[in-house]
């Protein structure tokens, strides 16, 4: 099943206890539901990757740090690791990246979204969570890390292209 535009699915774990979080923006505002359970925020981003989120007149922060396949999030004392949906899923989740014969590896978008940056030209050599391209979602900016070392082989899309989830961004191999 395809997701509706604008909506990201996803899982966290704390712990060992793993959390299946849906977010959404509309009406200004981020709709989200975390294990079932419905919450409407309030969020800005007043520096990169670090959000201010509001939720029923109390304030929290959220700082983000980006991971190949995911990134870490720290919420006052709680620590997540957050995975995007389809990881283990397949076709129309979020980060799919498929190995094709000969070593190469084929980056995709973990989220619709529009493309902002490309950090890398074909023959570039990359190493391991190196910054690849920036997709901008929900107001957002996402870096998408390079999973592994490698060389990029060819570059797929360009800055200002729209993106949907699971679109191929560039080759490494």
């Amino acid at each position: 099943m395809r997701q509706p535009a604008g909506t990201f699915r996803f899982t966290g774990r704390v712990g060992e206890k793993r959390h299946d979080v849906e977010l959404s923006h509309r009406d200004g505002q981020v709709h989200a539901v975390v294990d079932g359970r419905r919450y409407v925020l309030s969020v800005t981003e007043p520096q990169a990757r670090v959000f201010s989120i509001l939720k029923e007149g109390v304030s929290h922060e959220a700082i983000v740090q980006l991971r190949a396949g995911g990134a870490r999030v720290r919420l006052g004392r709680l620590l997540f690791d957050v995975h995007p949906g389809g990881l283990e899923a397949g076709p129309g989740g979020g980060a799919r990246r498929a190995a094709e014969a000969g070593g190469r590896l084929t980056l995709t978008a973990v989220m619709p979204g529009r493309v902002v940056r490309v950090e890398v030209a074909e023959g570039d050599t990359v190493t391991a969570r190196q910054g690849l391209i920036v997709l901008e979602a929900m107001k957002m900016e996402n870096e998408l890390a390079s999973p592994r070392d490698g060389t990029v082989r060819r570059i797929l899309v360009e800055p200002g292209r729209t993106v949907e989830a699971g679109d191929p961004l560039l080759v490494i191999e």
